[in-house]
């Protein structure tokens, strides 16, 4: 995936706990999201929400294992 190349190059200033995705993952699914007209909180959340199983399969392999 192209964003999670850009994203990968962020520094990732999360506690360890709040790490369960590497932050490639929230970030793109985010900017999909706004892509598709999602213009608020609510509405990102509505999206990622709906395609939840979608984009799941085909980002588990960002998942953080640390």
């Amino acid at each position: 995936m192209i964003l999670g190349g850009v994203f990968s190059e962020l520094r990732d200033v999360r506690r360890a706990q709040g790490k369960r995705y590497a932050l490639e993952l929230p970030l793109c699914a985010i900017v999909m999201s706004m892509m598709a007209g999602a213009n608020s909180l609510w509405t990102i959340e509505l999206f990622i929400a709906e395609r939840l199983a979608q984009l799941k399969g085909g980002l588990d392999a960002w998942e953080h294992h640390g």
